[in-house]
């Protein structure tokens, strides 16, 4: 009896022992799928999309378009940057780091001018995004993650009517205050690009017009006067003729421009601020004012005063 009990014990033991389970490793990266959320914007056609790992070491970046991007990650936690590529007048730093990476206005040629101005070139449009926390990577299922995005160049136009336009062939000019860069994840100016701002500037030029001249400027942001207590805004708007003359003024854009922050701030991007500008010139002198500013599409027109704040 004692026998048959060990013959059958050892019969089960190497049944168990002949019978194998397999089992799927976790895979080294799972899939993910970005999908920008674009909002009323139109979709750039080239993005980059940069996964930084909150654990620290270097960004994955990938290549991809508007409609978004598809990668494989190692399991982890990871914060996303989307940004369009194929820009002009722009230019990348701190790329390796989430917290610093940052968008910076090309300088022209011609850098600085007299009293220690930098001139940086108009930016073209530019736009950010980022997942709404940070994105978590399981070791299993793949993974779909929005990416809000949103215009980071601002536009500020600038229309200039002219009383007498004759012998007037174009007109160009250029003010302070200009931002030299943003942080791409937050589309906000550094302490360091806020200090600059009011010796950065930005030039602009256009022919004269039988209507009202009108120049749109591209601008990474512009710094908020505060009514002069931060700087002075100034224009410096110059005429010039066929047969090779020039008239130059300074146009105050100080309260005008602290007025249109007050209206509604840097959040105008899309709702660009429309600043109506006379210009009147004689044979011995040219001089320009702030006439009146607009902000959006809808709005009505606001006439400025140089004492006055807000108009009802």
């Amino acid at each position: 009896m004692k026998r048959e009990n060990l013959l059958l014990l050892l019969g089960c033991v190497s049944f168990f022992s002949c019978t194998q389970v397999e089992l799927t490793p976790a895979p080294d990266k799972v899939g993910v799928s970005v999908h920008p959320d674009w909002g009323s914007l139109t979709p750039a056609s080239g993005m980059e999309y940069c996964f930084y790992p909150t654990a620290g070491g270097g960004a994955t970046e990938i290549e991809g378009t508007g409609g978004g991007c598809e990668t494989t990650l190692p399991p982890g936690s990871y914060r996303l940057l989307a940004y369009n590529t194929g820009t002009a007048n722009i230019s990348f730093t701190g790329m390796e780091s989430y917290d610093t990476a940052a968008a910076e206005a090309v300088p022209t040629a011609a850098k600085t001018r007299a009293g220690g101005m930098t001139f940086v070139k108009q930016p073209s449009v530019l736009y950010a995004g980022t997942s709404p926390q940070e994105l978590e990577v399981p070791r299993l299922d793949p993974v779909e993650v929005q990416a809000g995005m949103k215009q980071l160049t601002r536009t500020l136009k600038l229309s200039f009517n002219l009383d007498d336009m004759e012998g007037v062939e174009a007109l160009e000019g250029y003010f302070n205050g200009v931002y030299p860069s943003l942080l791409l994840s937050t589309g906000e100016a550094t302490e360091a690009a806020k200090e600059a701002a009011p010796r950065v500037a930005t030039a602009f030029f256009a022919p004269v017009t039988p209507t009202a001249t009108t120049v749109e400027v591209s601008l990474l942001g512009l710094l908020d006067p505060e009514g002069g207590t931060a700087y002075r805004s100034t224009l410096r708007l110059t005429l010039k003729g066929a047969d090779g003359w020039r008239q130059q003024a300074d146009v105050d854009l100080t309260h005008v421009l602290t007025d249109i922050f007050k209206a509604g701030g840097e959040g105008l991007v899309l709702e660009t601020p429309a600043i109506e500008i006379r210009v009147k010139l004689t044979s011995v002198s040219l001089s320009a004012a702030v006439e009146s500013w607009t902000t959006g599409t809808g709005g009505g027109i606001i006439y400025y005063t140089p004492t006055a704040g807000l108009q009802d």
